[in-house]
């Protein structure tokens, strides 16, 4: 939201007086992606009250259920007295263990045997059984956000997506790359698809006054070792970016962006010892290699 339109919501809400209904609903998330951003966030800040809170009950519940089966076994009071003396977190150990010590394990023997082998009726330990409750919710959870609500990425998607994404700021990193050349740092293009695209700026934009071919017009010759503002790629580049106002040459640099003219600039560079039909007669300093 700009501050401009806070401002201007801060300004109806002390003309008109909001109930407080209204004043929720005109807060409430509009669009759908808000809402169901708004919706899910509910659910895990609900889910995390409920983990919260379960683990204050968890540990009495446990205790309860050890107590029962205490009772069910048969022990003695003075021993689940003698328990209640243990530290806080030998209990909650054996609650979240269940297990019965091993010299009550006659306790809860089956009545069968394999080669000597008995088998105990052990409970699962809690830790395991809740543990496998909360995979139960999250896969359920995931579920419905990877595979249903169509909110969700999977890992191809994901992949793809951050592909497109690496490759818009790559696009941008060029362009703010390519928008810095200027007449100091500009460097001779030489592959074929930058010279074409040269070559059709030139023919474009630069023929009128130095022929398609280069031999010179109103121009000069730019197919030869004679140059009148520079023959390297900086000069070429500065030459055409600035113009030569006195000489009738416009500045191209409103029209052309710096990698534009370093195309056009590169192709020029290119022209050199070709032979144009009309050539015309050298102007400037020679250029020396």
């Amino acid at each position: 939201m700009s501050v401009n339109g806070l401002f201007a919501q801060t300004a109806a809400a002390d003309s008109v007086k909001l109930t407080p209904s209204q004043a929720f609903l005109q807060n409430f998330p509009q669009t759908p992606n808000e809402q169901f951003t708004w919706f899910l966030f509910g659910i895990i800040y609900l889910l995390l009250a409920l983990c919260f809170i379960g683990a204050f009950g968890l540990f009495y519940v446990l205790k309860a259920d050890i107590d029962k089966r205490n009772a069910e076994l048969g022990y003695k009071a003075d021993e689940g007295e003698a328990a209640a003396q243990q530290s806080w977190w030998e209990r909650f150990r054996q609650a979240m263990e269940d297990a019965v010590p091993i010299e009550k394990e006659k306790d809860i023997e089956f009545h069968h045997s394999y080669d000597g082998i008995r088998e105990l009726d052990n409970n699962l330990p809690p830790w395991w059984k809740y543990g496998f409750y909360v995979s139960i919710v999250f896969a359920v959870v995931y579920l419905f956000y990877f595979h249903l609500s169509g909110k969700g990425l999977l890992q191809d998607a994901e992949y793809k997506e951050a592909v497109k994404i690496g490759n818009m700021e790559k696009q941008a990193y060029m362009e703010k790359a390519a928008n810095s050349i200027n007449e100091t740092n500009v460097t001779l293009l030489t592959d074929a698809s930058a010279l074409g695209e040269g070559k059709k700026i030139f023919l474009s934009k630069c023929a009128v006054c130095h022929k398609p071919d280069g031999g010179g017009a109103v121009g000069p010759n730019l197919t030869d070792k004679f140059w009148l503002h520079g023959g390297d790629i900086k000069n070429v580049f500065a030459t055409i970016k600035n113009g030569v106002p006195e000489k009738g040459m416009i500045s191209w640099k409103g029209e052309l962006r710096p990698p534009e003219i370093q195309q056009v600039a590169s192709f020029i560079k290119s022209l050199k010892g070709t032979s144009p039909l009309e050539p015309k007669e050298p102007q400037g300093v020679e250029e020396t290699e």
